[in-house]
């Protein structure tokens, strides 16, 4: 038979909300699966990055790349997006017009009566 204290114990609200939060807690971090992971020491292509770079050099070239074009190629685009990584690092992406026209800044405010505005 179980004591009297320890009835009223697993009675206990708070109790069973913090076990049931780290059982959850415990089960999604050893189940999930570890996909989308964004390291800051790990650079990643996909598969639709990779397919672009190829009809890119494709459409330039009129053939398809070499293995040593290719590998070039990604050797660049890997470099480029260590490059990016690095100038966020930096803030270089702060107060500059061109990285703000990228994300869309001038589309999602709308201009209100400046003469620049038709």
């Amino acid at each position: 038979m179980i004591p009297a204290s320890i009835k009223s114990l697993l009675r206990e609200p708070l109790l069973n909300f913090i076990v049931l939060g780290a059982a959850l807690f415990i089960g999604y971090t050893y189940l999930k699966p570890d996909v989308g992971l964004d390291s800051p020491h790990q650079i990643a292509l996909t598969l639709d990055e990779l397919a672009q770079l190829e009809m890119l050099f494709e459409s330039q070239w009129h053939r398809p790349p070499t293995p040593e074009e290719f590998t070039a190629m990604i050797e660049s685009k890997v470099r480029q997006k260590v490059l990016y990584r690095e100038a966020l690092v930096m803030g270089l992406d702060k107060n500059d017009e061109i990285v703000e026209r990228a994300h869309g800044a001038e589309d999602a405010v709308p201009c209100r009566g400046h003469r620049c505005c038709p």
